[in-house]
């Protein structure tokens, strides 16, 4: 498969500059460095976001948007189909049924609803005959799509670890389509659209990694479907619609597959689930520098509790954990007979690669780029290696960079035009009580002069 370039990569997430304050709270927590400030505004770089949504949790001044999805466009299709992850069920009382949910998505214009995680136990196939067959360790879990771009951007040696199949969401998304060509139906009058949680899982639907094309038509944010279907639960409650039949149930399995801890049990030797974007750039870090090697499979979320704790959700992570637990202990059957869908093989939910995303270079001659390189570094160790973000940049490595890559000029650095500037004798005493002489070195102060 060939490579995507950074320009052909498709990003939910968007800054409204209007809204922007540039105040370099998103830049500071981004994950992958992701976020420069420049004009008062924060800019995202196409080649290195990944969707996780970080940024927009950080920011107080609700500039970080994510693309929405259209309801009225599911009236395109004659068989409108709702795929929900069973997350959304967490999101309302438990007093709200499996029933209750789906005849509300039925009233919204649905013609069918399926779940998601459906498909799990394909997935648990998929993942033991990747680690029979594979003698990578550790196999990563390929489930969250924010981990996949995560590890493409950061961790580019770790993409052959993954687990090489298709998402859940397409898994499923397949299996709708097979058992609709079954009756007959012609596939382009099939709309599905997934009620998704996050982010990172509305990129899987537009643009999948690994994989050409998803069999999902489109998207639709769950917050705003949790406003949608809050109205019509109101609407039904009470009422009893004879008619009305469910096609779909999950399993305890399934029910809690998307939340910390929901596949590792079913993967073999031993393995680990880690959570929070932070924690799993942590663990990450040791696994890539071959510190820990004794870890047969790795379960990976990006967001705390896993699904849980997805941006689009409107319930507090823990409270819906509790519930889906609840749900699944009370309400879901301990084991469907035979799969969902038995006609589903291998072959077909295998992806052929997971390449290492396409990052902007310091320069396309390699030569060049060795020179540069060398220069970057030079520039700095002479760098105060505050990572104050006062320049917009989020550490003074990124700063460094962008300075070789003629984006930043060297004297954007406020530690440098307090220390250097010869009229301000007050700014550099300043600098030496609180930094010392060290830090003041000649050879930069020529940099700084020749920059101006």
């Amino acid at each position: 498969m060939e490579k995507q370039s950074p320009s052909s990569i498709f990003h939910a997430i968007y800054v409204d500059e209007d809204r922007c304050i540039g105040c370099t709270r998103c830049m500071k927590i981004c994950s992958t460095a992701a976020i420069r400030i420049c004009n008062g505004t924060a800019m995202i770089s196409n080649s290195r976001c990944i969707d996780c949504g970080e940024c927009m949790k950080a920011c107080n001044s609700n500039a970080i948007h994510i693309s929405q999805g259209d309801l009225q466009s599911i009236f395109k299709y004659k068989y409108r189909v709702a795929l929900i992850p069973a997350v959304l069920f967490g999101q309302f009382k438990l007093d709200v049924t499996h029933d209750d949910l789906h005849r509300a998505l039925l009233s919204l214009g649905f013609t069918s609803v399926y779940e998601e995680e459906l498909s799990a136990e394909f997935q648990i196939d998929a993942i033991r005959r990747f680690q029979q067959e594979s003698d990578i360790k550790p196999v990563i879990s390929s489930f969250c799509p924010a981990i996949v771009r995560l590890i493409q951007v950061k961790f580019p040696t770790l993409t052959e670890n993954l687990v090489l199949v298709k998402s859940l969401i397409d898994i499923t998304g397949l299996t709708i389509l097979k058992e609709a060509a079954n009756k007959g139906i012609d596939p382009s009058d099939v709309g599905i659209f997934y009620i998704t949680p996050c982010a990172a899982k509305i990129c899987a639907v537009v643009s999948p990694v690994g994989d050409e094309k998803s069999p999902i038509t489109g998207f639709l944010n769950m917050d705003m479907m949790f406003d949608r279907l809050s109205i019509e639960l109101q609407k039904i409650k009470g009422t009893v619609d004879p008619d009305f039949k469910r096609k779909t149930s999950l399993t305890r399995t399934e029910v809690k597959w998307s939340l910390t801890g929901g596949e590792i049990k079913h993967a073999f030797g031993r393995k680990l689930s880690i959570d929070g974007i932070a924690n799993v750039i942590e663990f990450l870090n040791k696994v890539d520098d071959e510190a820990i090697d004794d870890i047969d499979f790795l379960e990976l979320r990006a967001c705390d509790q896993g699904c849980a704790g997805g941006i689009l959700t409107q319930g507090n992570r823990f409270l819906t954990v509790e519930k889906l637990m609840m749900r699944a202990n009370k309400k879901a059957v301990n084991k469907r007979h035979g799969p969902y869908y038995s006609d589903i093989t291998y072959d077909e939910i295998k992806v052929p690669t997971v390449n290492p995303r396409p990052i902007e270079g310091l320069d396309k001659d390699i030569s060049v780029a060795i020179k540069k390189m060398e220069q970057k570094q030079e520039i700095y160790k002479m760098l105060p290696q505050l990572d104050c973000g006062c320049c917009g940049c989020p550490t003074c490595e990124a700063f460094s960079e962008d300075v070789v890559k003629s984006l930043k000029p060297l004297s954007s650095c406020m530690f440098i035009q307090v220390a250097f500037n010869s009229k301000n004798d007050k700014g550099k005493e300043i600098i030496k009580k609180i930094w010392g002489d060290s830090k003041i070195v000649e050879e930069l102060k020529n940099k700084l002069e020749n920059d101006n």
